[in-house]
């Protein structure tokens, strides 16, 4: 316990906001503007790299949050990268970047398969439509016919 009440450690500091948006995380139910005033003013308490990519990573494995609402985190940390670049050591704010933008980029595929998707089922669905009303049209010239 009083590793964690060392302000000075740095580590030590990110673990504990990182228990922090964890606990945030599972006493949530929904995503809400709270949760994600809460998550960024923990996220902005942040010293390490690594403690961000953390935080990221309990943020895709959280069920009930929107994939805009992660997009939105994964932005920020890469706006705070460009600003704050000169803090942090080269190699680790480009293992970050690439984290951050592989992480963009399988988003907005799963957008386009969600897309993708949608459209197809509202086509199958117009199609049923059609398909049945041809099939009642021809009942009632079956009926006609007889």
């Amino acid at each position: 316990m009083i590793l964690f009440s060392d302000r000075n450690n740095q580590r030590a500091h990110d673990i504990m906001i990182v228990r922090q948006v964890r606990r945030l995380l599972k006493d949530a139910i929904d995503d809400n503007d709270t949760l994600k005033n809460d998550i960024r003013q923990q996220i902005k308490g942040l010293i390490s790299l690594d403690s961000q990519s953390e935080i990221l990573d309990l943020l895709f494995h959280t069920d009930y949050l929107n994939l805009n609402t992660i997009r939105m985190f994964i932005d920020e940390i890469l706006i705070d990268l460009e600003k704050n670049s000169h803090h942090h050591n080269p190699q680790e704010i480009i293992h970050l970047q690439d984290f951050c933008n592989n992480s963009i980029n399988l988003l907005e595929i799963y957008n386009l398969i969600e897309q993708y998707r949608t459209d197809h089922l509202e086509f199958e669905y117009k199609n049923e439509d059609l398909v049945s009303k041809e099939v009642k049209n021809n009942k009632v010239e079956i009926l006609i016919f007889i």
